[in-house]
């Protein structure tokens, strides 16, 4: 009986600190950035509320958030597609996070709609 009580406190503190361990994991590459969600040949970018634009890469599918203002969670990388684009479109574009894409883990929509029209970087 003693042996099985040992066992299993020792199970439940082993996963005690692997969630702990996952929480730091998080907290340390986990980000939330919030804007209206762009589309530009087939590639995705973020307009932030205080007019920079990210590039967005990652694995979930925004193209039902073009337009939609949305709450991104996931975590910056660099990136050389934030730097010369695929696209000559792309290319013109002033990425404000130079180097650098933001990987889209998972998208929270905030509004159907963007409160704010789209800037043309390309001529900033």
């Amino acid at each position: 009986m003693m042996l099985a009580t040992v066992c299993c406190m020792a199970v439940l503190a082993a996963a005690q600190n692997s969630n702990d361990s996952m929480k730091q994991d998080n907290m340390k590459g986990d980000k939330t950035v919030m804007g209206c969600v762009r589309s530009n040949n087939g590639m995705y970018m973020l307009e932030e509320s205080n007019g920079k634009m990210a590039m967005l890469t990652g694995q979930t599918d925004l193209s039902a958030h073009v337009g939609h203002t949305v709450a991104l969670h996931g975590m910056w990388q660099k990136s050389d597609m934030a730097n010369n684009g695929t696209s000559d479109d792309m290319k013109k574009m002033k990425w404000d996070h130079k180097g650098e894409s933001f990987m889209v883990n998972n998208v929270d929509m905030r509004s159907e709609t963007c409160d704010m029209p789209m800037k043309d970087k390309s001529k900033m």
